[in-house]
């Protein structure tokens, strides 16, 4: 492969959307405008994009969602491109060693930023399995061999989901009533996988809504009352929380089978043989939003003619 490539990527139309949240619509009406997105073209006339401008597009996004119009969005960002050129901090290397030593050292500005390189470079989902989650993983062994404080892997923790908040104002939700409902039961205080998951199912166009961790039994039932989801999905990291799990299940089969959901578990925890009425996920969070996706993706109405 191409070195200068790896080195500098470029990104194709659909890829720009993903890591900013903007229309393909949108973005071709800017360049129309505006000449903003600047694209550069293949031989066979596609359109493609430099790491920078996908970064300048996020900025100009951002700002939009902070009032601004478009046209001065835009104008903004053009400006700072346009203005004095600064030599490069050297980029931190976005691999696992990297992530974990910032996270445990709770270096926040450091941390994020590896982890909006990576995010850029290689997308989410990359980046949440091949760089967030085995760090987190570290982490968690290392507290459990007295390597790491209880206030190092929290450090850690609120890092990574600063992270998935700014994924999560940048990427475009699904705008329907959520199909799926994710959270952790009572007694579960690990959340990154929730947050996680809801993005996940975002950019496969499944509306989701995370309602977070360590929620009561009886505050989840309310909300399948309230949202009538198609399924609730339950986080795990223990097998000890199979048992609210149950309790979980066990209080939603009360309800009228109309408005019943699936429950599904995931997590470490998950191990068959599972609660009555609990159905298994598979045990990535990848391999698990894909798995719900093929199963509430709203089917495509056919075409006549």
């Amino acid at each position: 492969m191409n070195s200068d490539l790896i080195m500098n990527p470029t990104f194709r139309l659909g890829q720009l959307t993903e890591l900013t949240g903007v229309r393909g619509e949108l973005l071709r009406a800017w360049e129309t405008r505006y000449g903003f997105p600047s694209a550069s073209r293949t031989s066979g006339q596609h359109r493609r994009y430099s790491r920078q401008q996908v970064e300048a597009v996020r900025q100009a996004a951002m700002l939009i969602r902070s009032g601004f119009r478009a046209k001065e969005a835009i104008a903004m960002v053009q400006a700072q491109s346009a203005g004095p050129v600064t030599k490069p901090s050297p980029p931190v290397a976005s691999d696992v060693n990297v992530l974990t030593d910032l996270l445990l050292a709770g270096d926040a500005t450091r941390a994020l930023g590896t982890l909006r390189e990576s995010w850029l470079a290689l997308g989410f989902e990359i980046t949440l399995e091949q760089r967030v989650l085995p760090s987190l993983r570290r982490i968690g062994d290392a507290w459990a061999a007295g390597r790491a404080s209880v206030a190092q892997e929290h450090a850690a923790t609120g890092i990574v989901l600063s992270w998935l908040g700014a994924v999560r104002s940048e990427v475009a939700l699904p705008h329907r009533a959520p199909r799926l409902l994710i959270a952790t039961p009572q007694g579960e205080e690990h959340a990154v996988g929730v947050w996680a998951l809801e993005l996940l199912l975002a950019q496969r166009n499944i509306p989701a809504l995370a309602l977070g961790a360590n929620v009561p039994t009886p505050d989840l039932v309310a909300e399948a009352r309230r949202r009538r989801p198609a399924a609730i999905v339950l986080a795990i990291s223990r097998q000890g929380l199979r048992p609210a799990t149950a309790k979980v299940a066990l209080a939603l089969r009360r309800l009228p089978p109309t408005g019943r959901p699936v429950v599904y578990v995931g997590g470490a925890g998950a191990r068959i043989p599972l609660p009555d009425g609990v159905q298994p996920l598979p045990g990535t969070l990848t391999a698990a939003a894909a798995h719900l996706a093929s199963a509430y993706r709203t089917p495509s109405p056919s075409r006549k003619g």
